[in-house]
């Protein structure tokens, strides 16, 4: 038998042969990942910065829902709008009702 390697099918691949395709050079780092270590930390610091934005975002959106619980509703509004207008119409039926006419 000239390979050991069980047969998986055509589309399962021993590591090492995946590995030599990839066009990464083993061992030392210099090959197209050489700056992977600072791209990661890259990525790092952004997500970190995510991370605030978004605890900043729940903050903000918490007190929006707190000013909203506290803005008036529809009904108090069109019963304090009747409520004024009553009040006007009974000052100006009493100011018609006292007034002297001419």
């Amino acid at each position: 038998m000239a390979n050991d390697r069980p047969d998986y099918g055509a589309n399962v691949f021993p590591f090492d042969r995946l590995h030599s395709k990839s066009g990464l050079n083993e061992g030392g780092g210099d090959g197209t990942s050489g700056d992977m270590e600072a791209r990661v930390a890259r990525l790092e610091k952004n997500v970190d910065a995510l991370a605030k934005d978004v605890s900043d975002m729940r903050v903000d959106i918490g007190t929006l829902k707190e000013n909203v619980r506290h803005l008036p509703t529809k009904p108090w509004m069109f019963t304090t709008l009747a409520s004024m207008l009553t009040a006007l119409a009974v000052v100006v039926g009493l100011i018609v009702r006292f007034i002297p006419h001419v």
